[in-house]
């Protein structure tokens, strides 16, 4: 067992290089001994060995979709609500990822079930959010991309889970963008940023506050691209400036 260990130890440690063809040497060679068996270490093995071909080639799902399958199999064996769900989660990045977005949009709605049945809001809204992004991408679904971006971005906010809520809200945003005066979406933009570093003000580490900062810089990329847009170059120097200021406090 001690040899296992070690030997799905070394593939983790070069996946997490971005070593992937070296990781599926590795992790391969540890097929033998989980077949048949429904562990959770077996599910971990399928996973990773799935995880180094889709790193390989993220525009197909011919390999890594089997294995990323066999792991919710057997997390669906062991009746794992909150693996399967996360199981589903990867699973339907890997189809969005090969523009099979039907397929993705059914495991999504697969793990938002298994997300209200545990009651795990959190879980809910970034999958309501990863979702929005799904729909975002579809022409005739842009008013649901909406829709389900104003739905997560509330929710998220209700239940304070921030970082979600600025990346909704800025999902939100683009979609806006695309039908609105650029000057109204800058300003609502401004608006999160503000909200943005209001928050981070109150986190006291300011390690913690850095990680934050550095999940919603996405809110600051939009509003600098739309000031940039305008041909407004001086506000979009300003807003990039600002991350660096709320960090030296």
């Amino acid at each position: 067992m001690t040899d296992i260990k070690e030997a799905m130890e070394t593939g983790l440690a070069l996946l997490d290089k971005g070593k992937n063809l070296d990781a599926l040497r590795e992790l391969s060679k540890l097929e033998p001994e989980f077949e048949g068996k429904s562990t959770d270490e077996a599910a971990d093995l399928y996973t990773a060995i799935s995880q180094a071909y889709y790193g390989m080639n993220p525009k197909t799902d011919e390999n890594s979709l089997p294995y990323a399958d066999k792991a919710l199999e057997i997390h669906k064996k062991n009746n794992s609500k909150e693996a399967m769900m996360n199981d589903l989660l990867y699973s339907a990045f890997i189809e969005m990822d090969c523009n099979k977005s039907a397929e993705a949009e059914k495991r999504l709605d697969s793990a938002i079930k298994i997300a209200q049945e545990l009651k795990d809001d959190e879980a809910y809204v970034e999958l309501l959010t990863t979702k929005a992004d799904l729909l975002a991408g579809q022409k005739r679904r842009k008013k649901e991309a909406v829709d389900t971006y104003s739905q997560a971005a509330e929710l998220a906010k209700k239940n304070g889970n921030m970082a979600t809520y600025f990346e909704a809200s800025v999902g939100l945003l683009t979609m806006k963008r695309e039908e609105s005066d650029p000057a109204k979406v800058l300003a609502d933009a401004m608006n999160l940023i503000d909200e943005a570093e209001k928050f981070a003000l109150n986190i006291k580490a300011k390690k913690d506050r850095k990680s934050f900062i550095e999940d919603v810089s996405s809110v600051y990329d939009l509003a600098s691209d739309i000031a940039m847009e305008m041909e407004n170059v001086d506000e979009a120097m300003q807003i990039a400036g600002r991350i660096s200021k709320i960090l030296a406090k």
